[in-house]
């Protein structure tokens, strides 16, 4: 574990994406084998006292940490607390791990003061784990630990959150970005970031796109960046490419409004 000091590691993120922070934390405590008394965020209930001044405990927490974790989504870089976080740990010189989650890329991360400091990926945090245990951030490295949890953690994350009878997933690209031969004339087709759970294993490489007609007021506006909530009425199966080259990718067709929760 990182050692006995309290709350060493500091995770900043966006309460929006609370699951990604939950399933995280577990891969900290199981996988990193850090200590969870050892971890400060705002969405673990005993950081923060009922009585406490939540920007002073910020603050002070952000001070007193080694590391700090920054899980930078869409919804992070929308958020000025989160960003005043980012900007406290650079000035104040602290090691700094910015894990960089799709659909946010190297133009909005470069707008930070971050500017030139590498980055990781979701898909990249075995590298995290070497860098913690190279710096002695772990006493007990356990790489068979690790890897057991992490791909509970990749294979939870590949599928959408499901909240009642609907889903939340994060929009990551808008097909007509694309510059490809689909006719999309009237229609709005959005990659989502998991695959929507069917009960059947996925195909190589498939991905889920959000389908509907272009009519505001009936599915709502949803963006790139945007966190969304929605009923799933069908889908339907391509495994060969239909104008621009992707293989294996499934419409998703929404029922009713689709829900914006940014």
């Amino acid at each position: 574990m990182i050692g006995n000091t309290n709350k060493t590691v500091f995770i900043s993120h966006s309460t929006i994406d609370k699951r990604l922070h939950d399933c995280f934390l577990d891969l900290l405590v199981g996988g990193f084998g850090i200590n969870k008394s050892s971890i400060f965020s705002s969405s673990i209930a005993r950081s923060i006292e009922t009585s406490a001044h939540f920007p002073n405990t910020i603050k002070n927490n952000i001070q007193s940490c080694d590391v700090i974790i920054l899980l930078m989504t869409s919804s992070y870089m929308r958020s000025s607390f989160c960003l005043a976080e980012l900007g406290a740990a650079w000035a104040l010189d602290k090691k700094i791990v910015p894990i960089v989650i799709d659909p946010v890329g190297v133009k909005a991360y470069d707008k930070t003061p971050l500017q030139g400091m590498q980055f990781r990926k979701l898909d990249r945090l075995r590298v995290v784990y070497d860098e913690f245990v190279e710096a002695g951030l772990i006493s007990y490295p356990d790489t068979e630990e690790f890897n057991k949890h992490y791909q509970k953690f990749l294979k939870t994350l590949q599928f959408a959150e499901k909240s009642g009878n609907k889903f939340i997933a994060t929009i990551i690209q808008d097909r007509a970005d694309m510059n490809c031969n689909s006719n999309l004339q009237g229609k709005r087709c959005l990659k989502l970031d998991a695959l929507i759970p069917l009960g059947s294993t996925p195909a190589d490489g498939e991905t889920h796109w959000l389908f509907f007609d272009d009519d505001k007021e009936k599915h709502g506006d949803p963006q790139v960046g945007d966190v969304v909530k929605f009923i799933v009425h069908s889908t339907k199966f391509y495994p060969t490419p239909w104008g621009d080259g992707l293989e294996n990718t499934r419409n998703v067709y929404p029922r009713l409004k689709i829900e914006i929760l940014n």
